[in-house]
């Protein structure tokens, strides 16, 4: 999903990624909200999700829906 950190290869985290790494991270700079960009399907990344393809699909780059569900409740 879209963030400041991405993998070695230029990718972006998935949701289990930014579960693990992001809400630690948010907790200890004492943040109360997260807002995100469009996490719906897109056909290109140049767009930042505001291209979208499908209203009710995520973007399979970042993950599996129940990886987003995980990240939510995590939240």
């Amino acid at each position: 999903a879209g963030s400041w950190k991405r993998n070695p290869d230029g990718t972006p985290y998935s949701f289990a990624q930014l579960k693990e790494e992001l809400i630690p991270y948010l907790v200890e700079m004492n943040y109360t909200h997260i807002e995100f960009m469009p996490l719906m399907a897109h056909p290109l990344g140049l767009s930042w999700g505001y291209q979208l393809m499908g209203y009710f699909a995520l973007e399979h780059a970042y993950g599996r829906p129940e990886e987003f569900q995980d990240f939510v409740e995590e939240c």
